[in-house]
Formats: structure tokens, C-alpha cells, sequence
């Protein structure tokens, strides 16, 4: 039941990634790469002088603007747009729909990679009790429907690719702290490096947690081959890009951003901690972690018992999350990411929770549930509407601009509209679907703990 379950999720997860477009005019990040695509599709050059107007998010260099962005998804993208480009491009007449058409394409193979891995991250705890498998399957369905991990997942974003990813590898450790007989195959050595490599090539936001992560793992993994070796492969394609476009192996097109200053102040444009900002980035309506993912809150009662099982995996975990918030403060001027929904600079250490999360869902089961169906429903708004706002204009999103676009019917666009369906047609059953995987799981959790509580057996964290 639990693997054809977390089959269903994963799937579900990739399908969803792949049914929604959201029109990407206003979001500067999504632009960057689809210019990256189209420049190698149309001009077999990595320079986008062509479409510089399009957005700010570019670097100027050698006589030249490129995307700013880390390599890898870009490169994914391009495997996805390039059978896209030979059958449609000629048909296409207007050039809104080569960009509608390029993204579209180019988010397929990112959300295949990023179910996969939300697939390989259900199946790796080792439980004994039916109760804690189905806690753990609703966990990760509360904070990958339930928050970013859903939002981002079209449009050429990265952050959901590298939460999925960056949660592979996380619970490679928490399996390594949490078992002492817990032994890694070459191949699991080689997926948590590549996991950990691809996820610095996608964001390099994520290093942070690349650190704390390869330290949790041990040195058995320390000391692997295959490790380091899937490891370096995708980070080399960062050094590969910063050559190309840069002229040299460590200049990042971030050093090079013309357009924002603030960029060549402090580190990539991040100075001192400003507690106001850590606040909004927590709590505030605008971008704030636990405002737009409610569920998150339940990790508070997990911590404790996970601190009093595993120390040092609890440290390292908890002070992670900490310094990340601490360093993305010192982002004052672009604190709020642009359009966005949440704290995206803090999507990274989403995987943190996972552990904690499962702990407190497995103290408070009602309060767990009763918030992740908030975080559920946050997150199917944003996702059916409009989720990267500016949070400058909508002090908060959710109520100011999500649910009166559901009121007015005002829709993203969907696969299903091409069979015929309505925008409000197509969101109802996309909606009833994901409730109904909801139920499943909720069911099937309620229902291991009738079972286990009924043959005298007390409901405890995992052993």
C-alpha cells in the first residue's frame, strides 16, 4: 500500500508540474532561461542581445548580455524544448507563443527529475511501523502540495528541483545518524552526489545547505569515489558557463549583473543581518515561510524528541535553517526575491522540515493535518492563479490577489483546455484530484493509527 501510494504521489507531483503555465511577462527569472534556450535553438549562440529588453536578470559581458542564471536547469530546459522547436516552431505565428511554447517545454523535463527524486525521498526511511511509513508519505505530500515545492514547479523555476533533490540527499544522513546499521551501495553514494551537485548547479543559494548536507553524510561518503565523482560532473557545468559567457572559470554572471547595482556590494549583493527583514521572512504575509506554508509550524513540536534521538543531526539541521535566514537578511534590497511566492531565497532548506515535520505530525496528528490543509490550500491558490506577486504591491497575497482572482474565475492556463475544458472547468478537476490523494493519505494515516493504538501499541517517534 505505501509504495504503490508513494508512486501515486510522485507521479501526481510531476503530472501537476507539467499541466499548469503561468504567463511568465513579469517574472524576470524564468525569462533568463528561456532567452538561454531560445538563443541556442535559434542563433546556436549563448548570447541573448536579441531579447535584452526582455528582463533585467542578465549579465554583461565580453560585448554581450547572457543569462545570469546557474546552468543546469537551463540545460534541462533545453532538452525539453529542443523536440518542441522541430515539430512546432514553424507553425508558430506569433512570438508570445514561441515563449509560452519554450517554457512549457522546457518545464517537463525539470518536473520528471523533480518527481523522481520526491519518489527516491519516499522510499528511503527504513520504518518498522505502518503508522510512521504513512506519516512520513503525508509529511512529504503536506510540504510538496502544501508551499513551494508545487508553486515553483512550472515555468522554468529551479527551486522545487533542488528542494526535491537537496531531500534525497538529506535523508541518505538522517538514515546514516538514525541507524548504525545502516550501509550505502556505490549507487546510493552516486545519487546523493549527484543530487548535491546538480543542486549547486540550480541555485547558488543552495550552498549552504550543500555544506551542512555533505556534512551530515559521514565520512564513508567523504572518503567515496562514486560521490565526489557524480558530485563534481554537474558542477562542472558551472565553471563550463562562467568560461563561455565570462571569459573565466570563476567568474560567476552574477559578478557581472548590470542592471542591479546592489549586486557588487558585500557578497553578490548580501551585507549584514537586518532582524526586521529575518521577520517578514518567517512570519510576514508577503514572503513570509510559515504564512505561505502553515505546516511547517508542526516541525516546532518535532525538534525536541528528534534533538533528544539525534543530537548532532538536530544541531546541524536547526543551525542550518538559522544561518540561511540570517544570511538571505542581509539581502535588504531584494529580500522579497521579485515576483514570487514565499521566501524563495529560503526554498533550500525546505528539506530540514521534513524530519522534524514527520515527528510533530506523529505527536499532534489533528494539529498536523489541520495545518497542512491550510499550507494545501495556500498553495493550490497561488498555483491556479497568479503565485508570483509582488509583494510591494499585495501586502499579502493569499487574501489581497489569489482568492479574488478565484472568485473572478481569472485562471492560469492548463493542459486541460486544450481537451476542451474551461480555465474554472479545468482547475475544479485538478482540484478534486489532488483532495482526493489527500483524503487517500489522510485515511490511510488514521487509519494505521486506529489499528496500532487498538493492539495496545503507543504511537512513538521512529526508533
Amino acid at each position: 500500500m505505501t509504495a504503490k501510494l508513494s508512486a501515486a504521489v510522485a507521479i501526481a507531483l510531476g503530472v501537476l508540474g507539467c499541466m499548469i503555465h503561468t504567463d511568465i511577462d513579469k517574472c524576470p527569472t524564468p525569462i533568463s532561461r528561456v532567452l538561454f534556450v531560445r538563443a541556442i535553438l535559434e542563433n546556436g549562440q549563448l548570447h541573448v542581445d536579441d531579447w535584452k529588453k526582455k528582463t533585467p536578470d542578465l549579465a554583461f559581458a565580453n560585448g554581450h548580455f547572457y543569462s545570469d542564471k546557474a546552468p543546469f536547469p537551463s540545460l534541462l530546459a533545453l532538452a525539453g524544448s529542443v523536440l518542441w522547436w522541430k515539430t512546432f516552431y514553424s507553425e508558430v505565428n506569433d512570438d508570445k507563443s514561441v515563449w509560452t511554447g519554450l517554457s512549457w517545454a522546457g518545464a517537463v523535463p525539470i518536473a520528471a527529475l523533480t518527481a523522481w527524486g520526491l519518489f527516491r525521498t519516499l522510499k528511503i526511511p527504513k520504518c518498522d511501523r505502518q503508522t510512521h511509513q504513512a506519516a512520513y508519505l503525508l509529511t512529504l505530500f503536506f510540504i510538496f502540495f502544501g508551499g513551494m515545492p508545487l508553486v515553483y514547479l512550472s515555468s522554468l523555476w529551479s527551486h522545487s528541483l533542488v528542494i526535491s533533490l537537496l531531500s534525497i540527499a538529506l535523508l541518505f544522513a538522517y538514515n546514516r545518524h538514525a541507524r548504525q546499521d545502516a550501509v550505502f551501495t556505490d549507487a546510493e553514494r552516486c545519487i546523493a552526489g549527484a543530487a548535491l551537485g546538480i543542486s549547486l548547479a540550480s541555485e547558488y543559494t543552495a550552498g549552504l545547505v550543500v555544506i551542512a548536507i555533505t556534512i551530515l553524510l559521514g565520512v564513508s561518503f567523504l572518503k567515496s569515489l562514486p560521490f565526489w565523482a557524480s558530485f563534481t560532473i554537474p558542477c562542472l557545468t558551472i565553471l563550463w558557463y562562467n568560461s563561455a559567457t565570462m571569459g573565466s572559470l570563476f567568474v560567476l554572471p552574477y559578478m557581472e549583473q548590470p542592471f542591479f547595482p546592489e549586486m557588487k556590494q558585500g557578497l553578490l549583493g548580501i551585507n549584514y543581518p537586518d532582524l526586521d527583514v529575518m521577520f517578514r521572512l518567517v512570519f510576514g504575509p508577503s514572503r513570509g515561510l510559515l504564512f505561505t506554508s502553515p505546516f511547517l509550524a508542526i516541525a516546532w513540536f518535532g525538534f525536541r524528541p528528534l534533538f533528544e534521538r539525534l543530537p548532532k543531526f538536530t544541531l546541524i539541521s536547526f543551525g542550518t535553517i538559522v544561518l540561511q535566514i540570517v544570511v538571505i537578511s542581509g539581502k535588504t534590497w531584494d529580500w522579497e526575491a521579485g515576483p514570487s511566492f514565499g521566501p524563495r531565497y529560503l526554498s533550500p532548506i525546505i528539506p530540514f522540515f521534513i524530519i522534524p515535520c514527520w515527528y510533530g505530525l506523529l505527536k499532534f496528528p489533528l494539529i498536523g493535518l489541520l495545518l497542512g490543509s491550510l499550507s494545501i490550500t495556500s498553495a493550490l491558490m497561488a498555483w491556479m492563479t497568479l503565485p508570483f506577486a509582488e509583494g510591494a504591491t499585495y501586502g499579502a497575497p493569499i487574501v489581497d490577489l489569489y482568492l479574488p482572482m478565484m472568485m473572478n474565475g481569472e485562471f492560469n492556463n492548463c493542459l486541460f483546455q486544450f481537451l476542451g475544458f474551461s480555465a474554472s472547468a479545468s482547475m475544479k478537476l485538478i482540484t478534486c484530484l489532488v483532495l482526493a490523494l489527500f483524503g487517500l493519505l489522510a485515511f490511510y494515516y488514521f487509519h494505521s493509527i486506529k489499528l496500532e493504538s487498538g493492539g495496545g501499541k503507543p504511537i512513538a517517534t521512529p526508533s
